[in-house]
């Protein structure tokens, strides 16, 4: 009888702390990006953060880096 308790014990308190673990986390923000904003592309194959803030896109045409306002362009040269 006290296991059985003490299981029910142990899960209950174990599922309150996953459950103020998820209230922790931080919200994500997400930010449409389209070609009028300066993207010279529609179609991003990869995107990757810095720790400075900016953030890099990869399209066909070459790297994009966004600074939250503007883009810089680079393109590959032959």
């Amino acid at each position: 009888m006290f296991k059985q308790n003490y299981k029910r014990i142990i899960v209950f308190l174990f599922g309150i702390v996953l459950t103020l673990g998820s209230y922790a986390q931080d919200l994500i923000r997400f930010q449409n990006i389209e070609v009028s904003d300066g993207i010279s592309m529609g179609t991003i194959t990869a995107v990757e953060r810095e720790k400075d803030g900016y953030v890099w896109l990869a399209t066909a045409e070459g790297l994009h880096r966004y600074d939250g306002k503007d883009f810089i362009i680079f393109k590959h040269v032959d």
